[in-house]
């Protein structure tokens, strides 16, 4: 199919059905060829990618940009205080930049998250999901999101870079504004707000860092940098670490939750032996990880896949969830597999823009998942799954996880 032959563009939904199950339409997309056209919820048009090394090639291009600037974006077509805020957001925000600026920024911290300095993090990590399963002991249903997949990784965070843990609780309003925007107007004054208060926050923390340095990952960023990064750029580094590094995870946990529940045979797996999840977590994240459907990317060029060529200057929507199930990559890739051989997902996505907290995500999720595990072998839903309420964005996350604990592990 070429470019010529495109009759119309699908619409991404953003359906309470696209939602709860992602998978079955993606595949539908990947079976009509390598790059489908699609109407965004805001009516943007974009490609979106779905064949694994097409998905690779896209992330891994030098014709493919992560700058998701205003005019690139189209947000002035939508609401100019969302131009605002993305314009104010940019500033640090490494993620979606190009290189020198990528470059420049991604290089005060990514020593800070190498493999090896994870591991040593353990004993730490461990130590705060042991203590907040403490708080549910006794408990018979909780929210497993706000008790446990959110708080689990907002505090490991907090204790790495210096933030004063009562001061998260605020975190996730302004969060969950920030990255709830769908394209929806009326929203846009509650984007900018979120964007203005978490830059005021880390402005004011790291220049409080800058005057009393301590043993954390803020401070060393605040020395580091010399002159090369001015204030709000650190600011907006800060905030990247914090919100890309939490909640990602914490959907992560949420979504392997439900997944060892839907897997009787993997789940008595982690129920018998929680550190066996260390060899399993990269199956979690590519069988359901949270970047359903994708990542955005524009084109700086033409890119040609196969017979289908996406001109320069086009929205990309390069779908890791599709690529992840692509059966011309993965054997059975619909089936949770703990034998799976050989597993290269794009979880963490490709090239330059890896995810730079990658080591720390897999440790938290073996960890998070084989803590609970081990102290609650029985926990199970408290809703049917067809309840489960889900939260609109580019983002798979499910707003709540009622689960009923059951009885403590008593050997």
């Amino acid at each position: 199919m070429g470019t010529s032959d495109v009759v119309g563009p699908a619409e991404l939904s953003m359906s309470d059905e696209f939602l709860a199950n992602p998978h079955p339409c993606l595949a539908a997309w990947r079976e009509s060829g390598p790059a489908q056209p699609v109407v965004l919820p805001d009516g943007r048009e974009c490609w979106v990618v779905t064949h694994y090394p097409d998905v690779v090639n896209v992330l891994s291009s030098p014709h493919v940009s992560c700058d998701l600037s205003p005019e690139r974006s189209g947000v002035d077509e939508v609401a100019p205080e969302v131009a605002e805020a993305f314009r104010s957001i940019r500033q640090g925000l490494f993620i979606n930049m190009d290189p020198p600026d990528h470059t420049r920024l991604r290089k005060l911290v990514v020593r800070e998250f190498s493999a090896r300095r994870v591991e040593a993090l353990r004993t730490q990590v461990r130590a705060i999901a042991d203590k907040l399963l403490d708080a549910l002991d006794g408990a018979d249903e909780v929210d497993l999101v706000r008790s446990y997949s959110y708080a689990f990784p907002v505090s490991v965070l907090c204790a790495l870079l210096g933030i004063p843990e009562e001061d998260a609780v605020q975190f996730r309003e302004w969060t969950n504004q920030a990255l709830g925007f769908v394209g929806d107007p009326e929203k846009a004054p509650q984007v900018v707000s979120a964007v203005n208060s978490f830059y005021a926050y880390f402005e004011e923390l790291l220049d409080a860092k800058r005057r009393n340095p301590e043993d954390d990952l803020l401070s060393a960023l605040v020395t580091g940098a010399g002159g090369e990064v001015d204030d709000r750029e650190l600011a907006g580094v800060a905030l990247l670490l914090f919100v890309a590094g939490h909640e990602t995870t914490s959907h992560s946990l949420a979504l392997g939750v439900l997944s060892l529940l839907d897997h009787p045979a993997e789940l008595a797996v982690v129920r018998e032996d929680p550190t066996a999840l260390a060899a399993h977590v990269d199956e979690l994240l590519r069988y359901d990880g949270p970047s359903t459907p994708g990542v955005f990317r524009f084109t700086t060029a033409d890119i040609q896949l196969d017979d289908t060529t996406i001109p320069a200057g086009s929205w990309v929507l390069a779908s890791l969830a599709a690529a992840n199930r692509d059966p011309a990559r993965f054997s059975s890739p619909d089936a949770l597999d703990f034998d799976r051989a050989e597993n290269q997902h794009v979880a963490f996505g490709r090239g330059m823009h890896y995810c730079l907290g990658a080591s720390l995500a897999k440790v938290e999720m073996e960890i998070g998942l084989g803590s609970l595990f081990q102290r609650y072998p029985n926990l199970e839903l408290a809703v049917p799954v067809e309840k489960l309420r889900w939260r609109p964005g580019y983002m798979r996350a499910v707003e709540e996880l009622p689960v009923r604990l059951g009885p403590l592990r008593t050997s």
